[in-house]
């Protein structure tokens, strides 16, 4: 309708003057496929402009390489979601639930992206014949970044390491009209010897929910999961007396804080939001 053509106008013109060709390519093409969302996916409707523009209509996550992901991860979910509305059809119910989209897109995702592959070594695939094949899922790998994190080097190569995974879930969400967004801990316990982590949170309800992409999960990981089943929620990492600090990634380069990257700590140039004190409350308490 009018309405739609005239906001997809204005979203195109105030990314033209984007750097680097983005303006020209990467946005333009993403733009159109992220406002399909909003007729294709009844899940979409009740999303405020500014939720689903920074949340779902957004190309990026943090320092990664922008690449064309958006119409590949279109193409690859297309079938998985046309299946659920037409289950949904069938049942005579046209409310889909959020949280079942998230479930199955986790469940569902590794495998749609995975390396077709007739020979497996150590580290993956290591032959490919079309012929005799089989997909083998993307996988976790630790150590990975900033090596291989972006979605498409992801896809690529097979694996991640945690950055890399919650990038290709949140962006895969997005994909399919649910807001996502990366977050983390740059450092366990404010040192850095301890490790960093990332994963992703889902807006549902009116509230930031976390998650993890499956393959560093260990396990099929979904919203109705109890918080404190996950490994790093707990009151050694977000009890009384801990350090530990956790950040979202933004678009917003209105907010006041950045996104601590662990793999790259002298940029502060992601805009962030802190998320620690929701996490002390939730975890603290494991």
């Amino acid at each position: 309708n009018h309405m739609e053509r005239d906001q997809r106008h204005r979203m195109l013109s105030s990314l033209s003057a984007l750097p680097d060709g983005l303006g020209e390519g990467v946005a333009t093409i993403s733009v159109p496929l992220a406002l399909q969302t909003k007729t294709n996916y009844p899940w979409t409707d009740d999303l405020t402009r500014d939720m689903f523009f920074e949340y779902v209509l957004n190309y990026a996550n943090a320092n990664e390489a922008r690449t064309n992901w958006r119409p590949f991860f279109t193409h690859a979910l297309n079938q998985t979601m046309n299946l659920l509305l037409q289950q949904q059809r069938q049942q005579q119910n046209r409310t889909v639930e959020m949280k079942k989209v998230v479930k199955l897109v986790n469940l569902r995702l590794w495998t749609l992206l995975g390396k077709s592959c007739s020979k497996v070594g150590v580290n993956g695939c290591v032959e490919v014949d079309y012929d005799e094949s089989f997909k083998i899922p993307i996988w976790f790998k630790s150590g990975q970044t900033p090596l291989v994190y972006d979605p498409m080097s992801v896809v690529a190569f097979g694996y991640a390491s945690c950055t890399g995974i919650s990038i290709v879930l949140v962006n895969a969400l997005r994909a399919v009209g649910v807001p996502a967004r990366l977050v983390g801990t740059p450092a366990w316990n404010g040192s850095p010897e301890n490790g960093n982590h990332n994963w992703i949170e889902v807006y549902l309800e009116n509230q930031w929910h976390f998650m993890e992409g499956s393959p560093a999960a260990g396990d099929s990981d979904n919203l109705d999961k109890n918080p404190c089943d996950h490994w790093f929620c707990n009151r050694k990492s977000f009890g009384p007396g801990t350090h530990t600090r956790v950040y979202a990634s933004r678009l917003d380069q209105s907010v006041s804080d950045f996104y601590p990257m662990a793999w790259d700590p002298d940029n502060h140039d992601v805009p962030g939001e802190d998320r620690t004190d929701d996490y002390r409350s939730v975890c603290g308490q494991c």
